[in-house]
């Protein structure tokens, strides 16, 4: 079929980042977010009950809002507040999207969600989802519904990492009641990362921009740009709707990632922990690979999560030089976290 233009064509609006979504009666919603009222912005939506032959007039879900769009990290690393949008058995359309909450203010970016309950007549005013205390940077919301109606939604996040806002970690949180609330925020990864160097000739801004979550049933399956190691994989995660985020967990976290030293020196790494959840006993620590030339060793080969631990990292003369990745790992009560520097 030819295309149908859906957003105005009168030059005054900028458009990206469209996202289509079918209701429980066949009606197709497309979000897209709109640069028109630069610098801030606003998410439109367009609905058609025709099967995509004739939309709506285009209203503003979210009127306006401060778009995200670089980050720390290096490379210049590139971001949007363009959103996520899913439809529930019951016709009740839900967006998410991360922006500022104050332009140039302290805190960098949070995830927000907005509903509505009249099939997009109207929607309800913004809340914010992660649930941390500091200005970390939250990024790339996505959002869906299970059969039940029960919605999921991750996001990358950095509240491990307050010191620099460099370590990315994915985290979500679950509505069981139809987006009225939202429980507590839960890590699915279980080692943070900073971005990794991206291949000559390559544009060097883009990391994460297409992740997503999926589900099928009462089951979240989730997909995510991850780079542990160095270059960009693809990690999975399969979530159940009943996930309970009391579950105890504990964080390990390096406090500044990127350190250097002359061969047949040392340098003092410093490691940030935390009990979560009623997390109790103590947890084993280990560093990795072993590389030819180096040798570690803690402060503490054993701690209680909470208590603060050094890794030194001691050089031979003849140490070949380059970039390294050491990875430290705790272990403790089935729970293994883990985080690196460079």
């Amino acid at each position: 079929q030819s295309p149908v233009v859906v957003s105005p064509g009168t030059k005054t609006s900028d458009v990206q980042g469209s996202m289509p979504a079918v209701g429980p009666g066949g009606e197709l919603y497309l979000a897209y977010f709109d640069f028109a009222n630069a610098p801030s912005g606003a998410i439109m939506l367009a609905k058609s009950t025709d099967g995509g032959a004739s939309f709506s007039a285009p209203a503003a879900a979210v009127p306006e809002l401060n778009p995200v769009s670089t980050v720390t990290g290096g490379g210049g690393v590139r971001t949007n507040s363009f959103p996520s949008i899913t439809v529930d058995g019951t016709g009740n359309v839900h967006i998410v999207y991360d922006a500022e909450p104050d332009e140039n203010g302290r805190d960098r970016s949070d995830v927000y969600y907005v509903r509505s309950t009249d099939r997009g007549a109207t929607f309800s005013q913004p809340i914010r989802l992660n649930d941390d205390d500091g200005a970390t940077t939250q990024l790339f919301p996505s959002i869906v519904a299970t059969s039940s109606g029960t919605l999921g939604v991750k996001w990358w996040d950095r509240r491990n990492d307050p010191a620099n806002d460099n370590l990315n970690d994915v985290y979500m949180a679950i509505s069981s009641n139809g987006g009225a609330s939202f429980g507590k925020n839960f890590r699915i990864t279980d080692r943070n990362w900073v971005f990794g160097s991206v291949e000559s000739g390559l544009a060097t801004g883009y990391h994460g921009d297409y992740d997503g979550i999926a589900a099928d049933g009462e089951n979240f399956y989730l997909s995510w740009s991850d780079e542990r190691n160095f270059n960009p994989d693809a990690f999975f995660a399969l979530v159940p709707a009943a996930h309970d985020a009391n579950t105890p967990d504990f964080n390990l976290s390096a406090q500044s990632v990127f350190r250097s030293l002359v061969a047949g020196g040392s340098t003092v790494c410093q490691l940030n922990t935390r009990a979560d959840n009623g997390f109790s006993g103590g947890v084993d620590l280990s560093a990795s690979p072993l590389i030819p030339g180096l040798s570690y060793s803690f402060s503490a080969n054993s701690i209680m999560p909470g208590a603060p631990v050094t890794l030194t990292v001691s050089s031979e003369p003849g140490t070949h030089p380059g970039t390294y990745q050491l990875v430290v790992r705790a272990d403790g009560a089935g729970v293994t976290r883990s985080t690196a520097f460079q």
